[in-house]
């Protein structure tokens, strides 16, 4: 499979072959600012804040709140992140959206400026994000996280996961 393919016989043809070969090329041109093994460990530490934040969405967009073991855990990871987050929450669910798509975004928002700014700073952040989602751990998080999403919008568990199953458990959620 093709970066950014989903699906098998996925034939990508005009606007969206032409973003997917740009965005890899960009990220190629990037990744020559910075040493392999430096872009390695950073994808790899991006693949894991990403494995949270589909955990942090999968419990939000389930619970339709933040439930408070969810916010004790995104305050551990991001620090003051809560806060700003609380009311943009709140306001999605006012609206009928998807609260954990708002969780997801700033999180990940966070995690970018205050842990990958050096990246960022440095012009390589999108080799970053390329890398990290063409790995394999990254693709497993998301194939799981679509699988839970559908079937958490059928039917909530009692219970949700705590983040150390997230991160620990190949098969919980990669």
């Amino acid at each position: 499979m093709r970066p950014y393919q989903t699906g098998e016989n996925v034939k990508r043809t005009g606007n969206v072959a032409r973003v997917c070969n740009a965005t890899a090329r960009r990220a190629l041109v990037q990744a020559k600012r910075v040493p392999w093994p430096h872009l390695a460990e950073a994808a790899e530490e991006y693949t894991g804040w990403h494995v949270f934040t589909l955990w942090a969405r999968a419990i939000i967009d389930a619970a339709n709140d933040v439930p408070a073991e969810i916010c004790t855990e995104i305050e551990l990871r991001a620090p003051g992140v809560y806060k700003s987050l609380h009311p943009k929450v709140r306001s999605a669910i006012d609206c009928g959206d998807r609260p954990g798509i708002v969780a997801w975004e700033d999180i990940t928002c966070w995690a970018e400026m205050n842990l990958f700014l050096s990246a960022k700073r440095g012009g390589w952040l999108d080799a970053v994000r390329y890398f990290s989602a063409m790995s394999l751990r990254s693709m497993k998080a998301w194939s799981h996280w679509e699988r839970i999403d559908a079937m958490w919008r059928r039917s909530p568990p009692r219970q949700f996961p705590a983040p150390q199953e997230c991160t620990c458990s190949l098969s919980t959620w990669y």
